[in-house]
């Protein structure tokens, strides 16, 4: 057999390869495989009961959204009335999108069909050993009807976090039931000094605010000056935004300094990016 840095070399089926010892230190019968487009809080027992119930050879998350542009590049599926999957396509109009690619399937299964498409020479995973099978294999559907997004590009990144300042979105996705958890990086709370003045936004500990801040989202450690004003942006962590600074419609990657009385302003569909350690 050929090595998997051969095999695939622009699909994920040499990953899956490359990395099977970790699933064989696992006792479990199953995998369940998300990417990380998906966002959402859920509890994914209810898809696992879901699969076992159903006695499906692979159980594909699914829900219907408004679609968006981020939905174009996602796959969409349609069922029966036994939610059992008959097509799965990239047709643009279909609301039932497979989400971001999470899916249950049985270990054994798994290594089949991956060891089946590396002997063919096949390159990706879901196309050539799920979707060239659908005929053969039991794939059934589990809808969920929680919160959920995705975020396959810039623009789907700027927009759906910015929708977190929704309060109703903000509270289906940091659930009081489902908590999430992220590494710990304590530090003391942000100081709001006399001049600050802060509408709609989130703002995580460690900074200093002096200026303006509105409808925007502000990471660990963000300093902003007097007169200084943020509007519809995203502030990475440890980012500087100096005295009479006016910034709109941006993001700004880690570490990024903003001079005095600078203007950056991009537009609501296409927000202007400052990459990282940059100073403008």
């Amino acid at each position: 057999m050929q090595e998997a840095t051969d095999i695939s070399k622009g699909g994920d089926l040499r990953h899956f390869r490359n990395n099977w010892d970790y699933f064989e230190t696992s006792k479990a019968d199953y995998v369940l495989i998300s990417s990380s487009q998906f966002v959402s809080n859920m509890d994914y027992q209810a898809l696992f009961n879901s699969h076992l119930e159903s006695k499906a050879d692979i159980t594909l998350l699914t829900t219907h959204y408004d679609l968006l542009p981020e939905h174009d590049a996602c796959l969409k599926v349609e069922v029966d009335a036994d939610n059992q999957v008959k097509t799965i396509t990239n047709d643009t109009k279909n609301p039932h999108v497979f989400s971001g690619g999470v899916y249950v399937i049985k270990k054994s299964l798994l290594y089949a069909l991956i060891e089946a498409c590396i002997a063919n020479y096949k390159e990706n995973f879901f196309l050539d050993g799920v979707i060239t099978n659908l005929n053969c294999l039991k794939v059934h559907s589990y809808y969920y009807e929680g919160y959920s997004v995705i975020i396959n590009s810039i623009d789907s990144y700027y927009k759906q976090s910015l929708a977190l300042l929704e309060i109703d979105n903000y509270r289906q996705l940091f659930s009081e039931w489902e908590r999430v958890y992220t590494k710990i990086g304590n530090q003391a709370p942000t100081k709001y000094n006399s001049s600050a003045k802060v509408s709609r936004s989130m703002i995580a500990t460690g900074g200093v605010i002096n200026g303006e801040v509105d409808n925007s989202i502000l990471f660990r450690g963000v300093k902003v000056g007097k007169g200084a004003k943020i509007k519809n942006s995203i502030i990475l962590q440890h980012c500087t935004i100096r005295d009479g600074a006016h910034i709109e419609n941006v993001i700004l990657d880690k570490d990024v300094t903003i001079t005095e009385d600078q203007l950056l302003k991009g537009a609501k569909e296409q927000p202007f990016i400052v990459a990282k350690n940059k100073t403008v």
